[in-house]
């Protein structure tokens, strides 16, 4: 599982096998455009995560 931090201040913000989102850092508010690779190396092909999604994943 790959640990994606903020590139701004270095904020653990999620952790994902595959994946691709757009999300704010909740420390230092920066807006972060962010794919994951899959254990292939080749991009996921599953839709990005919407706001409401990646709220519940979160919470």
């Amino acid at each position: 599982m790959e640990s994606i931090r903020c590139p701004k201040c270095n904020k653990l913000l999620f952790k994902a096998n595959s994946a691709s989102v757009e999300i704010k850092c909740p420390r230092c508010g920066a807006m972060n455009t962010i794919t994951v690779l899959n254990r292939n190396n080749h991009e996921s092909h599953e839709p990005p995560l919407s706001k409401e999604k990646l709220y519940e994943k979160t919470n």
